[in-house]
């Protein structure tokens, strides 16, 4: 028994880094249930990521040893790249500041770069508990986004579509801003007046007066549109502009 509580003592930074990574996954999965996969997170993405991210720690040491990488280069290389892929980041969200993912990524990589540049100096506690760190720096901006931009869910879309007179309401999938504007890319004669798609469209299948149609929600915004045919993808007229905080 002494021997276990010491094992788990000596271990205790990777007890709280498991215990924050299934927090992690369940939070994810949550979120996806909530949102039908409209934030753009796989949960195999969070499952994978730090993962990814472990194996790489690992191996790098070893990667170095064969190319004869200098620590200098090595560390270089990585922040590099990390800046590169945050410059990235800045960019999606200055084009759309509902990219979600973007938020995520910098959440996910400030920490990683902080510690390659203050590994010598960073305390014990935080040195070892840098996965931690950035998992929770990940919750936390999620909690953030969701928090400010207030998505509308699948409950209120199906209900904002029930409200509208339609009957038998189906969760179809969700549909990026890409997809949408591939299909749609003359949205304004569509009765569009303006283009926020923000973190793209839900769409449902719902039936009126014997007649079934593909109805789009943008998710941001709580807007709904209609395509009379869902194979053809083309007639999509704004309906109203109730929102979930609409009475």
């Amino acid at each position: 028994m002494k021997k276990t509580m010491n094992l788990l003592k000596t271990n205790l930074h990777y007890v709280v880094l498991f215990l924050i990574y299934v927090i992690t996954i369940i939070f994810f999965a949550r979120l996806n249930s909530i949102f039908g996969d409209a934030t753009g997170v796989s949960l195999s993405m969070i499952i994978l990521f730090p993962i990814l991210i472990f194996g790489i720690a690992l191996t790098m040491p070893k990667i170095k040893e064969a190319l004869k990488i200098s620590d200098k280069t090595s560390i270089l290389v990585a922040l590099i790249s990390i800046g590169v892929l945050l410059a990235i980041s800045v960019v999606f969200i200055i084009i759309n500041p509902h990219n979600f993912i973007a938020y995520l990524l910098p959440a996910a990589l400030l920490p990683i770069a902080i510690y390659i540049l203050l590994k010598n100096v960073l305390c014990k506690c935080v040195y070892k508990n840098i996965g931690s760190i950035t998992l929770a720096v990940i919750l936390a901006v999620s909690f953030g986004f969701i928090g400010i931009v207030s998505p509308s869910t699948l409950a209120e879309g199906t209900e904002i579509i029930e409200k509208s007179g339609y009957t038998d309401v189906k969760y179809v999938l969700p549909m990026g801003e890409n997809l949408y504007t591939a299909i749609n890319a003359d949205y304004e004669k569509l009765g569009f007046d303006s283009y926020d798609s923000g973190m793209g469209f839900y769409i449902f299948n719902g039936k009126k007066n014997d007649k079934e149609y593909a109805i789009y929600i943008e998710v941001t915004s709580g807007k709904i549109a209609i395509i009379q045919n869902f194979a053809e993808h083309e007639k999509a007229v704004i309906l109203n502009s109730y929102t979930p905080d609409a009475e």
